[in-house]
């Protein structure tokens, strides 16, 4: 490349210089660049000028630094405000959420949103305090009224704010007791695992007398642990008293689960002599006939 720009009779002229390759002249930005380290060099103090890159890179962030503040009362007084203020926004934000989610107070009558099965009445009523246990115009319980309707949503609510399961009706039945008469065996599954105390063995006895005993409803007894071969406080077993009832039905579903007229376990000290009905004290002939059927009497 030399050797084109210069002639063979001026290289010894030339020398070495000549011999070197030719240098990129310097950009816009070099030149830009060359004159803010040679600028900064001439700011820095002595002892702390130094040359090249990295001497220039140094003394750029010496001479941009901000000077260090000490720890003062009046430097950390924005600081502490600010949290305060950031503590005071989010505890409001708090009680406005807590405020939102509160619901209308009730437009209606308790006992009517209980009968009608209102659920969302019933939780605003219990939710502005309104007693769970507070009778209606005959009487009778709100949670009996749920359970024997079959309302299993109103009845947990009703449970969870604290009704009483134990309460009783004017004509002094239960809660247990009413969903039981009715046939409402997952109203009364719900009573009994929230605490309801009733006996099985007098609900059974009960059951019978009124001719309101169901398959369900015998099936869950049972699984209660009521014994069909033990007797009652009149020293009759269920299947006793479902004859002297004339409940056909009831002796019917008795009997396809094995249950005895006889008792089959030792009565009590105190309880009354065993009354076992015979052939000739039944005076209903179909009632004789399904007996006879199951083998329970000659």
């Amino acid at each position: 490349m030399w050797a084109r720009a210069f002639p063979a009779r001026e290289r010894h002229r030339l020398g070495s210089w000549a011999a070197m390759p030719r240098q990129r002249p310097p950009t816009g930005t070099e030149v830009t660049c060359r004159r803010r380290r040679r600028a900064l060099r001439c700011r820095m103090p002595p002892g702390r000028r130094t040359v090249g890159t990295e001497g220039s890179r140094r003394a750029h962030r010496w001479h941009t630094r901000r000077p260090q503040r000490r720890n003062s009362v009046r430097s950390l007084f924005p600081k502490v405000m600010r949290s305060i203020l950031s503590l005071g926004t989010l505890l409001g934000c708090l009680l406005l959420l807590q405020g939102c989610d509160a619901p209308p107070k009730p437009s209606g009558n308790f006992h009517h949103a209980v009968q009608t099965a209102d659920l969302v009445q019933v939780k605003r009523h219990l939710y502005w305090s309104t007693d769970p246990n507070q009778r209606g115009p005959g009487g009778q319980p709100p949670l009996n009224i749920a359970v024997g309707d079959g309302k299993v949503a109103i009845a947990k609510e009703l449970l969870k704010h604290g009704a009483d399961p134990m309460a009783e009706g004017p004509n002094g039945d239960t809660a247990l007791m009413t969903a039981l008469a009715r046939g409402r065996v997952q109203a009364a599954e719900l009573l009994l695992q929230r605490g309801a105390e009733d006996d099985p063995k007098a609900l059974l006895y009960q059951l019978i007398k009124r001719g309101a005993l169901d398959r369900d409803t015998l099936d869950l007894l049972l699984d209660q642990g009521v014994a069909l071969g033990s007797v009652g406080a009149d020293g009759r077993t269920p299947l006793a008293l479902a004859v002297q009832t004339g409940s056909v039905n009831i002796a019917k579903l008795l009997l396809e689960r094995g249950a005895p007229l006889a008792p089959t376990e030792k009565p009590d000290k105190d309880a009354p002599q065993p009354q076992v009905p015979t052939a000739e004290d039944i005076g209903d002939p179909v009632m004789a006939q399904l007996l006879r059927r199951y083998g329970v009497i000659e």
